[in-house]
């Protein structure tokens, strides 16, 4: 059997997106699962959006969520100049094959064809016409002109394109570079990828790429497309719908990248026979127990508030060591502490602590909750009513007659004085709280 070999390959236009993100999850999963690899390329060849920025936004998001690709220190990168070279040499190969020819029709004629509501009318296909001076032509591939293509979808099943119906479509542009339906297949076939896990906004493109890997005499791999992912309204999620969609949010959400990972691996996976019913899993168990079969083919409607709740649920399960970081990482950047501050009490004691995590849904809440140690509120501006003055001098005359002290007893004092006073639970506790602690939401 041929080693699996899977791929996560984002264009650098813009942020990473949640959707790539289950992408990356799913592929990383289904190579981690039969022992194969998972590599990363970048596919940069848009010059013109293509940004560092966003390149260093995907590969430390990313490292965020420990997906780790197995060429971490030689990822592909389309522009490279080598690359760049060798999409050039494969496009002369068809050309000469006859494969592929160069096509001379100017915009404006292929504006009319479309307003005659039909694409490229494969003018230059088998012209022996003179070309045209000073039009600086494309490449196009020649797709059949008879015939289906035919592939088995591991999770849309079997897929049949007529091949009359798809254009010619243009592998190199007037300038010389070559065009992503052509360097997707190239690269696939150098990296020997032998299963592509990708979006089904990519499903058109299949019948096109399949048809370039057989004209290279290259290994077809095999596909799937995963459904989208809709918001609460059944739209794509999109910035434009408002939606949390890059992955920079959850993080600034405070969302702990298992529990992220956990969220999107339900969102379109079943769970197979023995795990439909399992929420809470970790990343190593979703591993264990992926297969590409149990994938639905149904878009998924993204729930945050189960989100939220999977993301409470691996606060409360999560070590110590797993915490740290992420809480330091808030402290220090997000509410300015250094490490002098950082110094003065062990952190890892903090988290250790039973109740500092009980009611932290996010890893802001669990970090403004550990923030008291190092720095607790001012309450020398807190005006205290009069009613309340009184309330507590009643509590404290309740709190010196305990003569036996431990939590039962205390626990029960608290409800007599609240039954005596005909005062809720909250009603002295949180007050008592701001005096004990600087914070009345504190759970310390």
């Amino acid at each position: 059997m041929n080693p699996i070999v899977t791929r996560f390959a984002p264009s650098p236009t813009g942020y990473l997106h949640v959707g790539g993100v289950r992408t990356a999850l799913y592929s990383y999963a289904f190579a981690k699962h039969h022992q194969g690899q998972f590599l990363l390329r970048i596919e940069d060849t848009d010059k013109n959006r293509s940004t560092q920025e966003s390149v260093d936004t995907i590969l430390q998001g990313l490292n965020w969520l420990g997906i780790k690709a197995d060429n971490q220190d030689n990822i592909v990168y389309q522009s490279d100049p080598k690359r760049m070279q060798r999409y050039k040499t494969l496009i002369q190969k068809l050309l000469d094959d006859e494969y592929a020819y160069y096509c001379y029709s100017t915009t404006d004629e292929l504006d009319a064809m479309r307003e005659n509501n039909y694409g490229y009318n494969r003018k230059w296909r088998d012209s022996t016409d003179d070309p045209p001076l000073n039009v600086k032509p494309v490449v196009r591939f020649k797709m059949p002109l008879n015939g289906q293509t035919i592939w088995n979808d591991l999770v849309k099943g079997t897929m049949v394109f007529d091949n009359d119906k798809l254009e010619d479509f243009i592998i190199a542009r007037s300038d010389g570079t070559p065009t992503y339906n052509f360097c997707v297949v190239v690269d696939d076939m150098d990296m020997n990828v032998s299963h592509v896990i990708r979006g089904d906004d990519h499903v058109n493109n299949t019948p096109k790429q399949i048809q370039v890997l057989k004209a290279l005499n290259a290994n077809i791999p095999q596909y799937a497309h995963l459904p989208m992912i809709f918001n609460h309204d059944g739209q794509k999620m999109s910035k434009r719908n408002n939606d949390t969609v890059a992955i920079t949010d959850y993080i600034q959400l405070g969302i702990l990248p298992d529990a992220l990972l956990n969220y999107l691996a339900r969102l379109g996976w079943g769970g197979g026979l023995n795990h439909s019913n399992d929420e809470f899993f970790t990343i190593d168990q979703f591993i264990n127990w992926f297969d590409i079969k149990d994938v639905s083919e149904s878009p998924s409607k993204f729930d945050f508030d189960k989100l939220m709740w999977l993301n409470h649920q691996h606060i409360q399960n999560a070590t110590v060591d797993r915490l740290y970081p992420l809480v330091k990482s808030i402290l220090t950047t997000q509410l300015n502490m250094d490490d002098d501050i950082l110094q003065t009490v062990d952190l890892k004691k903090i988290l250790g602590c039973g109740k500092i995590k009980e009611r932290a849904k996010n890893i802001n809440d669990l970090a403004k909750e550990c923030s008291y140690f190092y720095q607790p509120s001012d309450i020398n501006n807190w005006q205290l009513d009069k009613s309340l003055i009184i309330r507590f001098v009643k509590f404290y005359n309740n709190v010196l007659n305990q003569s036996n002290w431990n939590l039962n007893n205390i626990e029960s004092m608290f409800k007599q004085f609240c039954k005596n006073e005909q005062i809720k639970m909250k009603d002295i506790a949180m007050p008592l709280r701001k005096i004990l602690c600087g914070d009345s939401q504190l759970s310390v």
